[in-house]
């Protein structure tokens, strides 16, 4: 037979009487009834072939099961009868859970019972543990069987299950290695009759019709009837999927395998992540034209390996390692006296049981179902236990069942107790073993340095004279001193010449010694012994270099360590190498001999206990304290004068001294070379080194002097005195460079505004001088000119403004400032595009070709006929109009309605004779007629079933769409329209309404139809874009860039109702552009192919990806590669994972030091930190050991008393990884774990695919898709660890290995925070670190010096960790702004070739969308104005003129629109819902179809109202402010409570007071105008629609002349004008202007 291939595009499971494709579970099924037999599952796949035919695929043989222990004997009599007595106890427990009568020969349960043999995966195990496999019939009775072996029910004992948490379908799917979106192949399909007729077939392509089928496949009819509307039906065997071939048995764990036989680093251990190379291959030989087979297109790089160095060992290095190493020795040495005293060896230590019979593992159990092993040897005498249980009958007399705890799981399922008590009773009665326990005494060491002096040693060079680490520890270097003054030569006695050698200053000290003729070692280069050659000569007295230098220490540096400027408590120290104290107020690590840190709460015993502890003893330091109090002054300040006298060196007074007693020469004969100035380089590369910083950057100020507050400003503690630029405020001119302005160090200046004018009055009084000057000659023509060119430039010369900021000269700023006075909308910054899309737009790729999907979609949408203006109400309202559209990978769909890919057609309920004939002249798609709504839904119940879309999508296909569609069958004529759309005719299982499903409500979709896939694209585009709201409008606009209208329910009925034709066109144009869009859309997001590559590469199916949590993705990897390694996965209950001790750990999350940081800031990231950490230490639940230290007496791992193999850690206590919380793991030389197989696999894919990023950045398309597949392995790969950690719905948790990988990515970044201090060179300082990331300020640093500071930072870090740890150099900020966690933003820089750049936030108002569109855009455009000018004056211009705007009402209304999220039925009765539910909710009592979808976005303004009004009453739609004249948008609120609030949480920072800035602004009252008839509808008298005061009142006296006018008749309205003033319209005019005028003039000389 031909291999058959069906792609898993959907899958489901149904039941049914067991058949001839079912194993023989009860005998020959020849020779049995099935009626009288039990139902056996049966899975169902919906799917398509390579070429696109549709396919339903039934599999039968696979059943639901889960392992239990078994201790008995294993000869074949024992385990028979075991295995009876279990079988007929499961069997009569689950009939009385569920009230089933248990003499009823049907309840039966169990389907079969095997003995196997496998490796438990909850904690280190070696050799074989031997388990019960437990098939069950239904799959639903899975869950109830777990909780009756958790109570203990069955045989009265508690069982602990093994792999019962797994799903049926995932459990399948890993068995035979099957994978969602991916093909089933198999070479042996039954096909069902009737198959389709060759003649019949739409493409001639599809392999399987009447001829191609062979007779011997086909099935009785009678026995196998068509159960769907698919093209084929075919029926399979589980023992013929020939997927399964591909997983290969590896038996490393039944001995100690691996120890000597290491797996190779190449091999793969998932099949979808080969396969993702497999592609990704084949696209860069495409792109590179490589055409030879063998050569691999990837750069080494990207083949870097992601597993643990196995030459790496070395232990971890954590705080208590060695005492834990200590302790685990003791251990050891007890288990050994237990043992007798004799050493384990590997070779012996796994003892096999007898077997009778062979036992197969849990990976060859798969095919224990097979026909091929059910062998008959007559109808009479079944040979297989399960057969003769079912021959004999069920007696359920057998069965040994608790049935008072049945009923007690029943009453109470979910209550939980805690073990604490239980704990606590056992620790009490346990014997006293404090002496065994205690920790022992260790020498403390310096907390903040694990490796004392010499911590920096190992990260300098030892070659690098700059280094300070190099020095001798009693040497500190003096770079705070000028070059050392030359004085007169003098003989130095010979007895200072055995002094030890103190050098003054590094490079100086070099650069003389490269002078006088030495080397600067005895290893030196040759070029540098070359340059420094002098004539030759012999002289038996001279000194060596070492001898000459050392006497300088007499002359000079004898009281060198007092003169050493202190640590600065503002800026990092570049002094000291290795004891600089570290300027932050958080201790790096814990004191390790702290009584409270010495043991974590899990290991401290319990209270009445006693533990014996001793004193550590501190440590001394062995320097200078560098941070003494009485000497706090900065590194950047000068504490010596220079003097002008130019002298020689000491070292050149030295050298001559030793000339003249050695040549006997004269001192008047020696003339020695004054030292060369420095070249400009030296200069700035040691400024650092001498106290200088090389960069001064501008801190916040004011340009305008009048800006500048008169007093300083305190906030959070500290004194801001902001300064301007100005003359007043410059330091004094410094010509040395001494000063401390000249370091960046100056003091503010405050000035006396009264006692300075004064001043300056007194010198103009005083002044008599009269000056002449010469006048300047007048412009030329050209001159003129071009003024006024630049002063008054055309709207088309004016400069593109691309990223909002002001970069133009003065003349055009005016320009600009000019035309956007009028400007409606609140100016922010320049859009990242022309017209504000948020999303660019997808273009055709050339290297993108997704595998065909043969997933075919078809949208819909529904016309209804409303009533006014409410929604349709599917209670009352009829059908009118179905538009669809089907787009499908098959070649034979013909496009329409302008479209190759896409059909669109019509169903039309027609009462009049004319209605289609219309339609179809206006629209150029099929329309089809029906004479009334029920025959419209069966037209559309046959075009699904003809063209067979495997997806069904609308836009909201809840209150539309499909939905309406269910919901008006089911009202109105009680017709399941669920069943009827699914593919199958029975065994259907779809259903409908947020009762049914909730889940689906609030996070899909409630709709489920048996064999397709339901997609609400405003779900799927809640989560999948940032808006504010996601109206089909605007998710169009910002995704397809396209503008689409939107009509009302009472404007779209009039337009369907109307006789003119353009009318009908309005309406039919808007439905079956929707229906276009909806495609469009899934196709720019590529929602569907992005969804069934992650099924692929997960192993789940499709619809999984989107309604299942990432535990449940996890295990699909998981179980995949430990079926192969036969382990066994355990299955605790939610009591058991409540039971499990609470995490201690928590993760480093530093406070920052907020501040304005006007210097570089570098940003490190390590790559995947937690996984990382699990690979480099491998920890695993299959690598554990336990505890070192037992928590109340027990090794508790988890929810369990973890009990090891007795003599193993002695065997394997030289091969062990210590976390730091005090659990020991094998090191991988012994076992690598499955999750460091897992997540190497997976960080190596991801490197992979990132690497393909980077080549092809132009490509948009590709870069979305490898996007989306490196966030898919990101995802994995992250939630490993929280799969581990979770508490409450944890599958199988772990607390104790949770705890491991926090602490020790911890303990990784206080390492990594210990050596970015102790290298001095770097001058760096961590102000913030956040789990995985550091940032690291570099005060005074140039940007392309922070780049190279930052790769050595990271390569220095990197070289620290064991492999794959890495710490990547992500981006510098300069300038940036830290607010709180995880609350920051900055310019960034990602490589030094970067000018301009990227404006990135992370956790502000301005990426938040909680707030207004106003708010970002001001808050936005501020900080960038900050960040590029740094002035003061520029950004409280800005604001306050966006203040005004919103004060004059010169505003759009959509820059002040909050949309925040709508839950109905989540808000609590004690107070109001929030504003928008409250808006939502008053919809719904004009309208209950107007109920907002569940986390829908409702917008909503904030309007004035009156004296005492509660916030919630002010909040209104947007609509009432447009259409009510009295509605008024409330500015004091949105400034005080909306803009003034976040941009105060960051100028606060640099000390501006914002509320300061809107407090001195004149406030503008805004004059409403008065109509005097509101509403002409309203009755005289009633006061009608009057909201405000003003609405009661008129003018009562004439503007112009102030005569009293008469009363107006009602009804009528007419100007303030008497009847004299109004004859007269010119003059009246006139005098109206004059006074416009005169007012404006006294205006502006007011604001001047």
């Amino acid at each position: 037979m031909v291999l058959c291939r069906v792609r898993l595009n959907c899958v489901d499971h149904y039941q049914a009487y067991p058949g001839p494709l079912d194993p023989p579970l009860w005998g020959d099924p020849s020779l049995l009834s099935q009626r009288n037999l039990p139902q056996v599952p049966v899975i169902r796949v919906f799917g398509a072939t390579e070429t696109g035919q549709k396919i339903c695929l039934h599999v039968h043989g696979a059943f639901p099961y889960l392992y239990i222990e078994y201790a008995g004997p294993l000869d074949r009599v024992s385990v028979d009868e075991y295995i009876a007595t279990l079988r007929v106890s499961i069997d009569h427990a689950l009939a009385v859970s569920y009230r089933r009568n248990t003499a009823d020969a049907k309840a039966v349960f169990v389907a079969h019972i095997s003995l196997v043999k496998g490796v438990p995966f909850f904690g280190y195990h070696v050799g074989y543990k031997y388990f019960l496999k437990v098939y069950l019939l239904n799959p639903s009775n899975m869950t109830r069987l777990s909780d009756l072996l958790h109570q203990g029910a069955i045989l009265k004992q508690i069982f602990q299950p093994y792999e019962s948490h797994m799903q049926y379908l995932a459990q399948w799917m890993c068995d035979f290695n099957l994978y969602g979106c991916n093909y089933i192949d198999t070479d042996n399909p039954f096909f069902r009759d009737p198959v389709p007729d060759v003649h019949e077939l739409a493409n001639p392509n599809h392999e399987w019709h009447d001829r191609s089928i062979p007779d011997s496949q086909r099935l009785n009819v009678d026995q196998f009837q068509r159960q769907s509307h698919c093209s084929v039906e075919i029926d399979i065997r589980v023992q013929d999927i020939l997927n399964r071939h591909e997983v290969k048995d590896r038996s490393l764990h039944h001995d100690f395998v691996e120890r000597l036989n290491h797996l190779a680093p190449e091999e793969k251990f998932v099949q979808s992540m080969a396969g993702l190379w497999r592609d990704e291959t084949i696209r860069r030989k495409k792109r590179m034209g490589i055409t030879d087979p063998g050569s691999s297109p990837f750069p080494p790089e990207v083949l870097v390996s992601m597993s643990h160095d196995p030459r790496n060992t070395e232990n971890g290095g954590w705080i208590h390692e060695e005492e834990f190493r200590k302790l685990v020795e003791e251990l050891a040495k007890d288990e050994r006296e237990r043992l007798g005293g004799s050493a384990p060896s590997f070779d012996t230590f796994v003892k096999p049981r007898e077997e009778e019979f062979p036992v197969q593992t849990t990976l060859e159990s798969i095919e224990e179902l097979f026909h091929e092993k059910w062998q008959f040897a007559s109808a009479d005498a079944p040979q297989h236990l399960t057969q003769r249980l079912a021959e004999g009958g069920l007696d359920s007399g057998d069965a040994l069942v608790d049935e008072s705890s049945i009923l007690q799981l029943m009453s109470d399922e979910q209550s939980y107790e805690s073990d604490e008590e239980l704990a606590r009773e056992i620790a009490l009665t346990q014997a006293k073993s404090s002496n065994q326990n205690a920790a022992p005494d260790v020498e403390a060491d310096d907390e903040t340095r694990p490796d004392g002096d010499d911590y920096a040693q190992q990260f300098l060079d030892p070659l690098d004279s700059l280094s300070t680490a190099s020095l001798p520890p009693a040497s500190q270097p003096r770079t705070d001193e000028r070059p050392p003054v030359p004085a007169p030569i003098a003989p130095v006695p010979e007895s200072q010449a055995g002094k030890k050698r103190q050098l003054i200053d590094g490079e100086a000290s070099v650069k003389r010694r490269k002078v006088v003729g030495f080397a600067e070692n005895a290893q030196a280069e040759p070029g540098e012994i070359a340059n420094s050659r002098r004539k030759s000569f012999k002289v038996k007295d001279c000194v060596t270099p070492s001898q000459l230098m050392a006497g300088v220490e007499a002359d000079e540096g004898s009281d060198l360590l007092h003169h050493l400027p202190p640590a600065s408590t503002q800026l990092p120290n570049s002094q000291d190498n290795s004891k600089r104290r570290i300027s932050q107020t958080y201790p790096i690590v814990k004191n390790p001999h702290d009584p409270n840190s010495m043991l974590r709460l899990s290991q401290r015993d319990v209270p009445g206990q006693k533990t014996t502890t001793t004193p550590a003893k501190s440590s001394q330091l062995k320097h200078h304290n560098l941070s003494s109090p009485t000497s706090s002054r900065s590194k950047y300040t000068a504490n010596a004068t220079p003097s002008r006298q130019i002298v020689a060196s000491p070292a050149s007074r030295k050298l001559a001294s030793n000339y003249c007693k050695s040549f006997d020469e004269g001192v008047n004969g020696v003339v020695i070379f004054a030292q060369a100035p420095p070249k400009r380089v030296d200069v700035s590369t040691t400024m650092i080194d001498h106290g200088a910083p090389p960069v001064i950057y501008q801190d916040a100020y004011y340009s305008d002097e009048i800006d500048v507050p008169e007093r300083p400003r305190e906030y959070a503690g500290q004194e801001f005195k902001l300064e301007s630029n100005t003359v007043p405020f410059l330091p004094d001119f410094d010509p040395t460079g001494e000063s401390d302005a000249s370091r960046g160090a100056k003091v503010p200046i405050i000035l006396d505004k009264v006692k300075e004018e004064l001043e300056h009055q007194a010198r103009r009084q005083d002044c008599f001088l009269r000056t002449w000057e010469i006048e300047a000659r007048p412009p030329s023509f050209s001159e003129v000119q071009d003024w006024v060119r630049a002063k008054c430039p055309t709207v088309e010369d004016a400069p593109q403004d691309e990223d909002g900021e002001i970069d133009h000269p003065p003349s055009q700023q005016d320009f600009l400032k000019r035309s956007k006075q009028m400007l409606s909308q609140i100016e922010g910054p320049t859009q990242g595009n022309k017209h504000g899309f948020k999303f660019s737009q997808r273009k055709k790729s050339t290297s993108v070709q997704h595998e065909v999907q043969y997933m075919s979609i078809m949208s819909l949408e529904v016309h209804v006929n409303s009533r006014s203006d409410l929604a349709p109400d599917p209670e009352h309202d009829e059908i009118s109009c179905i538009i669809w559209s089907l787009k499908a990978d098959d070649t034979d769909l013909v496009g329409n309605a302008g479209h190759d890919d896409k059909y669109v057609g019509v169903i039309v309920l027609s009462t009049e004779g004319d209605l289609v004939e219309r339609m179809r002249k206006s629209v150029g798609v099929d329309v089809e007629e029906e004479d009334n709504e029920l025959d419209v839904l069966n037209r559309l119940v046959d075009i699904v079933r003809e063209y067979d879309p495997d997806i069904l999508t609308g836009y909201e296909v809840h209150n539309s769409s499909w939905g309406y569609l269910i919901e008006r069958a089911r009202l109105q004529y009680e017709f399941n329209l669920c069943e009827e759309l699914s593919r199958v005719k029975s065994q259907s299982h779809g259903r409908f309404g947020k009762d049914a499903d909730k889940w689906g409500f609030e996070h899909t979709s409630t709709i489920r139809i048996t064999g397709r896939h339901m997609i609400n694209i405003w779900r799927a585009m809640r989560s999948e874009l940032n808006l504010l709201q996601y109206t089909m409008e605007n998710v169009v606009f910002h995704l397809l860039h396209k503008r689409i209208p939107h009509y009302s329910f009472a404007d779209l009925t009039r337009c369907y109702k109307s006789s003119k034709p353009r009318d009908l066109a309005k309406a039919l144009d808007y439905f079956i552009t929707r229906v276009q869009l909806d495609l469009e859309i899934l196709d720019a997001n590529e929602l569907v192919p992005r969804t069934s590559e992650q099924a692929r590469l997960l192993g789940v199916d499709f619809f999984s990806v989107f309604s299942r949590g990432s535990q449940f993705k996890v295990e699909s990897l998981m179980f995949r590669i430990a079926k192969p390694e036969s382990f066994v996965l355990v299955s605790p209950s939610r009591k058991q994972v409540g039971q499990q001790n609470a995490l201690e750990c928590l993760p480093l999350v530093m406070e920052p030091q907020s501040a304005f940081y006007n210097s570089p800031l570098l940003v490190l990231d390590f790559q995947s930190l937690y996984p990382s950490v699990m690979i480099a230490y491998n920890y695993c639940y299959s690598t554990c050991l336990g505890r070192i230290t037992p928590w109340r007496g027990q090794n508790k791992m988890g929810f369990t008393d973890f009990k090891r193999d007795p003599g193993l850690l002695d065997l394997v206590k030289d091969k062990l990884n210590i976390s730091p919380n005090g659990m020991m793991y094998v090191k991988p030389e012994m076992r690598k774990s499955l999750l460091a197989k897992m997540l190497g696999e997976i960080l190596e894919t991801r490197v992979m695919v990132k690497s393909g990023m980077k080549v092809d950045k132009d490509d948009k398309t590709l870069q979305q898709l490898l996007n989306n597949r490196q966030l898919a392995l990101k995802l994995i790969a992250n939630v490993t660890y929280g799969y581990t950690s979770a508490s409450f719905s944890g599958r199988m948790p772990c607390s104790e290995i949770a705890d491991s990988i926090v602490q020790t990515g911890r303990e990784t970044l206080e390492k990594a925070i210990a050596l970015i201090h102790s290298v001095s060179k770097w001058g760096a300082e961590v102000v913030y670190g956040d789990t995985d990331s550091l940032f690291v300020y570099l005060k005074g640093r140039s940007r392309d010096e922070a780049f190279v500071i930052g790769d050595e930072i990271a390569k220095a870090v990197t070289d620290m960790n064991p492999r794959p740890i890495k710490l990547k150099f992500e981006k510098v900020y300069h300038p940036c702004v830290l607010l709180a966690k995880k609350r920051y933003v900055g310019f960034k820089y990602e490589h030094p070739s970067q000018t301009e750049p990227d404006f990135d936030a992370k956790g502000i108002e301005t990426v938040r969308r909680d707030g207004t569109p106003a708010e970002q855009k001001i808050e936005e455009k501020a900080l960038k104005l900050l960040f590029r000018t740094s002035d003061l004056s520029q950004v409280k211009a800005y604001f306050q003129a966006q203040c005004l705007k919103i004060m004059t009402g010169k505003f759009s209304i959509q820059d002040f629109c909050f949309a925040r999220e709508v839950k109905l039925g989540t808000y609590s009765d004690k107070g109001p819902a929030p504003p928008g539910a409250l808006i939502a909710t008053k919809r719904m009592l004009k309208d209950a179809r107007q109920e907002p979808q569940y986390g829908e976005r409702v917008p909503y303004v904030v309007i004035a109202g009156g004296p005492g009004a509660r916030l919630f009453e002010r909040c209104v739609e947007p609509e009432r402010l447009l259409f009510d004249e009295h509605a008024e948008l409330d500015a004091e609120y949105y400034i005080s409570k909306n803009l003034i609030p976040p941009l105060e949480r960051i100028f606060n920072l640099v000390g501006a007071n914002v509320r300061a800035w809107y407090d001195e602004m004149p406030k503008v009252q805004r004059v409403r105008n008065i109509n005097a008839n509101n509403n002409n509808n309203n009755k005289a008298g009633t006061g009608g629609n009057h909201k405000t005061m003003e609405s009661y009142m008129s003018i009562s006296t004439c503007v112009v002349c102030r005569i009293k006018l008469s009363p107006p008749a009602p009804g009528t309205v007419s100007l303030p004008l008497c009847s004299n003033c109004a004859a007269t319209p010119s003059l009246t005019l006139l005098t109206l202007r004059t006074r416009l005028r005169a007012a404006e003039t006294k205006k502006r000389d007011l604001d001047t």
